[in-house]
């Protein structure tokens, strides 16, 4: 795989993965971290479940997840926030997201640093405008709400 573009569905099928577990799961058990954050149950079983998939389906490339830090290749490699706003998702907030990204030597891993945008029922589109840019709404939706 030589191009973001290679890398953008096995992006996507992570973040599905961790979006149905949130929309089936109700986490319970709170961990604090910190003097305003939270860890629950369910951002630890996202980030162990994203860990594998990505590694089987990404062999070579690091993971550093923000639960349980770094495995792997410390120069390449996935950084993800399970459930990106844990307070509000445990408080029933739609204000939560799966954060997921590739870098290389601390940079998002593409030419443009391209984001990906999702809008419930719009699609996702890349980079920061909703315009003619649309990307594909044929995917599932990565909301949560």
């Amino acid at each position: 795989m030589t191009s973001y573009r290679d890398f953008l569905p096995i992006a996507v099928e992570a973040a599905r993965r961790a979006a149905d577990a949130m929309r089936q799961q109700t986490p319970v058990v709170l961990t604090t971290k910190g003097d305003r954050d939270v860890a629950s149950e369910l951002d630890y079983a996202i980030e162990r479940d994203l860990r594998a998939f990505l590694d089987s389906a990404t062999p070579g490339i690091g993971f550093l997840g923000e639960e349980e830090g770094l495995s792997g290749s410390p120069s390449k490699r996935w950084v993800l926030d399970p459930i990106d706003g844990t307070s509000n998702y445990v408080r029933g907030l739609p204000l939560c997201a799966v954060s997921l990204a590739l870098v290389q030597e601390m940079r998002p891993w593409s030419a443009s640093s391209n984001t990906v945008h999702s809008l419930r029922g719009g699609g996702r589109y890349p980079g920061h405008d909703r315009g003619d840019r649309h990307l594909e709404s044929r995917h599932p939706r990565l909301d949560v709400t």
